[in-house]
């Protein structure tokens, strides 16, 4: 990595101490230790050269972070939850495939040896360009309905995903959603 200084650490919605967070579910003492590592894993398993990690954005065992690299501004996203390992896996690929269909997705970026999403050392981590863009405007009809269109076609596209059986494995049956908020209230969590 060629910048030393360190990204700025967020949370995305806890109010918790990022830096506690940080050291707390992902080991690192600081976020220029975050940002080290984030660097030497992209070189390592993607062969990209890191000028600089900008941003650490994390929630729950899971965390963002936002790089200036040889290739270009990208997203490292990576997991220390052991068990989501193999739905991060099987969602690489369906938005790889989604992204063979012409849909406009952020694909993942195959590492050196193919792999979409790299499992090492207890983390699994995968890598996306950053997508430059504008928020929708709700106003204007056109981009109201091309929205509508490109819902559609990733409907279509999802509907026949030849490894649904998959993803389907993977996500399970969950309880309905007023359950669940339901539980969290009720659990008095904030």
């Amino acid at each position: 990595m060629v910048e030393s200084h360190a990204p700025v650490l967020e949370m995305l919605w806890e109010a918790q101490d990022p830096g506690d967070a940080l050291n707390g579910r992902f080991g690192f003492s600081d976020g220029e230790s975050a940002g080290r590592w984030v660097a030497a894993m992209l070189v390592a398993h993607w062969g990209v050269q890191v000028h600089s990690c900008e941003r650490i954005v994390m929630s729950d065992h899971n965390a963002l972070g936002w790089v200036s690299t040889s290739s270009g501004r990208m997203l490292a996203k990576w997991s220390v939850v052991r068990e989501r390992f193999p739905r991060l896996s099987e969602m690489a690929r369906l938005t790889s495939w989604l992204d063979d269909q012409g849909l406009p997705v952020s694909a993942p970026v195959p590492a050196m040896d193919g792999r979409l999403q790299v499992e090492v050392d207890g983390v699994s981590i995968g890598l996306q360009h950053e997508i430059q863009g504008d928020l929708l405007d709700t106003a204007d009809p056109r981009q109201v309905r091309a929205a509508g269109a490109v819902l559609a076609r990733l409907h279509e596209a999802l509907a026949a995903y030849p490894d649904i059986d998959r993803v389907a494995a993977l996500v399970g049956r969950s309880e309905p959603l007023t359950a669940r908020v339901t539980d969290w209230l009720e659990s008095g969590a904030e």
